[in-house]
């Protein structure tokens, strides 16, 4: 199941985000660390390989959902992500 936000739905959860997390944000310009924000949120951060290949590495921290990985480093016609749950 995934959802759709509007652009002023997530102009307002990035305005809560700074208000809770980094409130000087709104007063100046300044860069956003990821890997900060999702540690403030508590948020379990896996990485797992995201293509056949193995060449991108991506960061998984939604909670209950699935999603298709590779475990070998070599693509081979009708192979299948598993998922991980």
């Amino acid at each position: 199941m995934g959802y759709f936000y509007s652009k002023e739905q997530l102009e307002i959860m990035a305005d809560n985000i700074n208000k809770r997390f980094y409130p000087d944000r709104l007063e100046e310009v300044s860069p956003l660390d990821p890997y900060d924000l999702l540690e403030k949120l508590e948020l379990d951060v896996e990485w797992k390989y995201i293509s056949p290949n193995m060449k991108i590495l991506g960061m998984i921290f939604f909670d209950d959902d699935f999603w298709p990985v590779w475990d070998k480093g070599s693509y081979k016609q009708g192979d299948r992500p598993h998922l991980e749950i």
